[in-house]
């Protein structure tokens, strides 16, 4: 009897043992549970703002070839990868957001040295959020949890092009239209060194005007380029890249030479650089001027001279202040698209060869100039915004190009060198 007694007492001095296994274990659950959805909300944190970085870059590189042709050693090109990657970061694009915000762009750096001279340059972008909120880690005063991540994406150039100096492309479009190798702002500087194939720096953005040297024509050899003149290039025939008909029933009439390849596109293929002629002008073609404002209103769908008359329209203040890329509004809003989107291409964006002479009405084609066509007709032949230039050197000279091509060029994600 006794004995019983002092096993009763020694269990009720167990008492409540069993409530704090209960409380520890249960602190415990919730500790770990903390710690699951704080890991969870960081790995989901993760994948997103990796996406983001990746699409920035992939954004940046796509500006090295969206054009058709560029000058991957070209500060020019530089800045316009790193505008195409920051505005992609700034964009309020549900698939940009980390956590619901816009993650931060620490650095872009744009390798111009072509990737060891293969030809392929890339940008590496480094994106963090230091933002992002924790729940369960408040309760150790942890409020706000980092993540961060890095992608490089390149211009891939699979035919594996060996130069120093420009990526191997061939843009969608070339009009017969050569410019002299003479910038109009400020006259007397080069596009490009005919020498080297360098670009002239802050040229992108640049609003010109183009008028006829030969007025009304035909031209007569020996060919005396000037700054903002262009000359008509003999085409090879008939073109067959055509856009659709502009609003004007006289764009579905043009004949063939050189009215309809400024309409739609020149067939000829086209060297660069070098120290031979690789491109003739027309000294036989009259009524330069009115031919090449009629080919040129029907290739930007306008129904008259002048702005507003159908044709998209470009706004560069974003570049030129490089905040951003530059932003093209479509005159029609393409199907699928909410109104007053912005697109990426346009009929208005046009290559035209930049040539230097040589002897008699035999020229060098030394680069090419992309050009975002604003109107016909005003204030000279016509004008735009220059959207890329790519040089060729006289002892490096590039891959012949054609119209009617699209970029071999793509883009991709590559591990950072």
């Amino acid at each position: 009897m006794a004995q019983n007694k002092v096993l009763l007492q020694g269990r009720r001095g167990e008492r409540g043992q069993t409530i704090v296994l209960v409380v520890i274990s249960i602190l415990s659950l919730l500790a770990m549970a903390s710690l699951a959805v704080d890991l969870v909300t960081l790995y989901v944190a993760k994948g997103q703002i990796q996406h983001a970085a990746d699409a920035a870059a992939l954004a940046g590189a796509k500006a090295f070839v969206d054009s058709g042709v560029t000058s991957s050693n070209s500060p020019s090109a530089s800045l316009l990868a790193t505008s195409m990657a920051n505005a992609y970061v700034n964009a309020t694009l549900p698939n940009n957001l980390v956590a619901g915000t816009a993650p931060t762009l620490v650095t872009t750096l744009v390798q111009i040295s072509n990737n060891g001279g293969n030809g392929n340059p890339y940008i590496t972008v480094a994106l963090t959020q230091t933002t992002l909120p924790t729940f369960f880690a408040r309760i150790w005063g942890v409020r706000f949890a980092s993540v961060s991540a890095t992608a490089t994406a390149e211009a891939y150039n699979p035919s594996n092009w060996q130069t120093t100096t420009n990526v191997s492309v061939a843009p969608k479009c070339v009009k017969p239209l050569l410019v002299s190798n003479i910038d109009p702002n400020p006259p007397g500087t080069p596009f490009v060194d005919p020498t080297t194939g360098a670009v002239e720096a802050n040229v992108l953005g640049e609003h010109v005007t183009l008028a006829s040297a030969c007025n009304p024509g035909p031209c007569s050899a020996p060919i005396t380029p000037s700054a903002g003149a262009y000359f008509p290039a003999v085409v090879s025939g008939a073109s067959t890249f055509c856009p659709s008909p502009a609003s004007s029933s006289s764009c579905n009439s043009l004949a063939g030479g050189y009215q309809q390849s400024v309409q739609c596109c020149d067939s000829t293929v086209y060297a660069c650089g070098g120290g031979v002629p690789n491109a003739t002008v027309d000294t036989t073609t009259t009524g330069i001027p009115t031919a090449t404002q009629a080919g040129l209103q029907c290739a930007i769908h306008a129904s008259n001279n002048g702005l507003l008359q159908g044709q998209d329209a470009i706004d560069v203040s974003n570049f030129t202040s490089s905040s951003g890329p530059m932003q093209i509004t479509p005159a029609t809003e393409p199907s699928g698209l909410a109104a007053g989107s912005l697109v990426n291409t346009s009929n208005s964006i046009m290559t035209f060869p930049i040539f230097v002479p040589l002897i008699g009405n035999h020229v060098i084609v030394v680069g090419f100039l992309q050009m975002f066509v604003n109107q016909s007709g005003s204030p000279a032949d016509f004008d735009g915004y220059i959207v890329n230039v790519v040089g060729c050197s006289n002892s490096n000279p590039s891959a012949s190009i054609s119209g009617g091509g699209i970029s071999p060029v793509p883009v991709r994600l590559i591990t950072p060198p």
